[in-house]
């Protein structure tokens, strides 16, 4: 992405080891959450490696479980290279498993994610390399309007946290009064609240003006906030937020300001096994 380039270069895909242990936690607690039927789609801005592809087979058991994979790619020699890498290669040899690597931007394109939309639940993975804002909203909103992101569906969103974005004073300026809207009226709103919470904010606001798109409508769609990580094996911060998407009959929005799970904190410590020592005996 212009402007955003420079602060991913370095370190190759494979060698981003913060960003796959971050993955593999998300895609571990969608397990948990026992929500994915027989069949699970897989939305994703894979690049030409599709490494996070990897992440999620590791958690998912192929074998008992039907994988479709739509990897999104405006660029078209990325995306020769995408349909040849080895792990499009491999996994299109399984029964079970289907590439198709989609050569447009991701929100230019629905009908690959139509034809599957029958079939099973859907995680989008929207790992853009420029700070989550308002075209990236809007992107969600149009998912929404066309049926295309429902319940049981599970969202991941990137934010690059890079400082020349974040630390200006009019990040997120004109959003002070709606933070305390959906965070509350004591909040306070300071550079690191926003940082923290920018992506929470811009996709419950867009759930919420979905909702206001269908007043009549019982019960409403929301993202519930389930991780939220930052990791830095990129020359910028970044943030990955994973969303459960619920429905509900209540009207109102209800924020709590969670911290980032940072690399490496978030993992909790597999303690040493006391093993005897036979050799001394």
């Amino acid at each position: 992405m212009t402007g955003t380039e420079t602060y991913h270069s370095g370190l190759q895909q494979p060698y981003r080891i913060q960003k796959r242990l971050v993955l593999n936690q998300c895609f571990k607690s969608i397990l948990a959450k026992g929500t994915v039927g027989q069949t699970l789609n897989y939305v994703t801005l894979g690049g030409e490696d599709l490494y996070d592809v990897m992440d999620l087979v590791a958690v998912f058991d192929i074998r008992q479980l039907g994988l479709r994979v739509l990897s999104y790619e405006e660029n078209d020699s990325v995306a020769l290279k995408s349909r040849r890498c080895p792990v499009a290669a491999t996994l299109s040899r399984i029964e079970t498993v289907s590439v198709e690597i989609v050569s447009s931007p991701f929100g230019d394109n629905h009908r690959p994610i139509r034809a599957l939309r029958s079939q099973g639940s859907f995680v989008y993975f929207l790992d853009d390399t420029r700070t989550f804002r308002e075209p990236q909203a809007e992107v969600l909103l149009e998912l929404l309007r066309s049926e295309l992101l429902r319940e049981t569906d599970y969202l991941l969103v990137t934010s690059c946290l890079t400082p020349r974005v974040v630390n200006q004073t009019r990040f997120m300026h004109r959003y002070e009064g709606t933070y305390r809207t959906f965070f509350g009226a004591s909040s306070t709103v300071d550079k690191e609240f926003k940082v923290r919470n920018h992506v929470d904010l811009l996709v419950a606001q867009t759930f919420s003006r979905f909702q206001g798109l269908r007043p009549d409508t019982p019960r409403f769609l929301r993202a519930t906030l389930l991780r939220k990580f930052k990791y830095n094996d990129t020359r910028a911060a970044m943030g990955l937020w994973l969303f459960e998407l619920q429905s509900t009959a209540n009207r109102t929005f209800a924020l709590r300001d969670v911290d980032f799970e940072e690399f490496p904190h978030a993992f909790v410590q597999v303690p040493e096994e006391d093993i005897p020592n036979i050799f001394d005996e």
